[in-house]
């Protein structure tokens, strides 16, 4: 339609002298595709209406573009030659072929997405694929449309799931199929029995505090989780180009860096059990209490806590857009 339409105002520049041309397209397509104000024309020019829709009329009857020219009150409406539209548009995809329809708007723009980034516990059920199907979408569309487009997974290697999952495995060789029942399991008899939760938040100390034999089988039970999603995932067709582990920010210490500036604001307080908390209050959150507990009262981090520090080193790259899919519990 765009050569067609280029076609036509070429021929009518021509045909009046003048450059410029507005073509407006009516609001009911039954009275034509492209619309000519006439009465604007000959004001430019000085003429009649008359002799500049006759002109008009006269030029787009022999224009092979136009199937049909009406002339009604102040406007000539012209009507596409729809079979050569048809053509054109069929010649254009093919010669186009998957590129057909983009824009090319994020040409030399760059985007960095974050999706899916579910806790690498369990297997993907319906809720947790919906955030990885949203993002891969998002990063299909902006790649169609000419963005650089890196996608990021983060992953919560070092959380209170894989303590709990270390704490089940006790040092055995599992699959991947054998996790999600390892997890309710020691989740159940943890509920049941505090001295198992205080083992389980023992080994997380000890885990914060750089214990090599505890990295190690953390790193290993994270590898299962992760290369048995990924195997999921890519069944759709899903794919990332980055796997970025929450643990990285645990041994650089930028948490307590963190922490310092949060200090500062004078939104950051300990409350009554001994966490940090972060009053987010005056952001136009739609939460009661949108407060955002950012470590356990022994003061070992939570994932809100590294996660900002994620999202800072993200936005310090240089993207021109940064968007992260996240389900709406984690809006604050």
């Amino acid at each position: 339609m765009n050569k067609i339409k280029e076609e036509l105002l070429s021929a009518l520049s021509r045909s009046l002298g003048i450059d410029n041309i507005d073509l407006e397209v009516p609001s009911n397509h039954e009275l034509g595709d492209y619309s000519l104000h006439c009465y604007k024309i000959a004001k430019m020019l000085g003429k009649e209406p008359m002799e500049i829709a006759n002109t008009v009329i006269k030029l787009s009857e022999s224009l092979s573009i136009i199937k049909e020219v009406r002339h009604i009150g102040h406007y000539i409406n012209f009507f596409v030659e729809k079979n050569l539209l048809v053509r054109l548009t069929l010649e254009q995809i093919w010669r186009e072929n998957n590129i057909y329809g983009s824009s090319n708007i994020g040409m030399n723009k760059s985007v960095s997405i974050e999706h899916t980034s579910i806790n690498p516990n369990a297997s993907p059920h319906v809720g947790r694929a919906r955030n990885a199907i949203i993002g891969d979408s998002i990063v299909r569309i902006l790649r169609f449309q000419g963005y650089n487009v890196e996608t990021h997974y983060f992953v919560n290697d070092v959380g209170k799931q894989i303590a709990m999952l270390v704490f089940g495995c006790n040092g055995k060789e599992v699959n991947f199929n054998e996790l999600l029942n390892i997890y309710v399991e020691i989740n159940k008899k943890t509920e049941e029995n505090m001295e198992l939760e205080k083992e389980v938040l023992n080994i997380i100390r000890k885990l914060e505090s750089g214990d090599k034999v505890i990295k190690s089988e953390f790193k290993q039970v994270v590898k299962i989780c992760v290369n048995g999603q990924r195997k999921i995932l890519s069944d759709f067709g899903i794919r990332y180009d980055y796997f970025d582990y929450e643990s990285k920010y645990l041994w650089s210490k930028e948490i307590n860096s963190i922490l310092d500036k949060l200090n500062g604001t004078g939104k950051l307080f300990v409350d009554n059990e001994g966490r940090y908390v972060l009053n987010e209050e005056g952001y136009s959150l739609a939460m009661k209490t949108p407060i955002l507990v950012l470590t356990r009262g022994d003061k070992t981090s939570l994932y809100p806590l590294r996660d900002i520090a994620y999202t800072i080193e993200k936005s310090l790259k240089g993207f021109d857009r940064n968007i992260v899919v996240l389900g709406e519990d984690q809006k604050l």
